[in-house]
């Protein structure tokens, strides 16, 4: 609340300044090599819900509520609104955007911008059940080249978007954690990460 009080009386510049803060750490999070997952157990609204957006992944029990509120105070969801493209889309982004509409889990969990929605007394559980299957099945190098390429290729020509990931490809199956992965495959051993 005290922030936002500031907040009122910020020159032009002190808004730019600070808006380019929050860009800086929405990018940090789009832009990871890890994977980023949230865990939504009440109200995520305005920034709450453009952090949870930012996410790979988002758990939520059915009593979260998930809404880009600032259109009711006369601010503008600017930043949340360019990656919230990449999880919806269309209407439902727009609906959302434009009305401050606040919805629940459920409902969240239809329009993409919710994974999966679990009991309260389940979340935490199921949270850190599905990180250590991430760690425990994946490889870090190719899920940060897997980010990367979701990143770049939206928005790219379909000759531009195969070529690139031809490139990607090739120079994942050059890193230790591919021969690593071929090697297990081959010796039909279990590969643990």
């Amino acid at each position: 609340m005290g922030y936002l009080q500031e907040m009122r009386h910020f020159s032009r510049e002190e808004n730019l300044a600070d808006s380019r803060r929050l860009r800086d750490l929405f990018d940090l999070i789009h832009r990871g090599n890890k994977v980023f997952i949230s865990q939504v157990e009440g109200p995520a609204l305005a920034g709450g819900c453009g952090l949870a957006t930012l996410c790979d992944f988002c758990y939520a029990t059915p009593e979260a509520t998930f809404g880009y509120t600032e259109s009711k105070i006369g601010f503008v969801p600017a930043l949340v609104a360019v990656y919230l493209q990449y999880r919806i889309a269309g209407h439902h982004m727009r609906e959302l955007l434009l009305t401050g509409k606040v919805i629940a889990a459920d409902e969240a969990h239809s329009m993409g911008l919710v994974n999966t929605v679990v009991a309260d007394d389940q979340i935490q559980h199921a949270v850190t059940a599905f990180a250590e299957q991430l760690c425990e099945t994946t490889s870090g190098v190719s899920v940060a080249y897997i980010k990367q390429l979701l990143r770049k290729t939206p928005g790219m020509h379909m000759d531009d978007a195969l070529e690139y990931a031809a490139s990607l490809n090739a120079e994942a199956r050059g890193s230790g954690d591919c021969v690593k992965g071929i090697d297990s495959f081959l010796n039909k051993e279990k590969i643990k990460w």
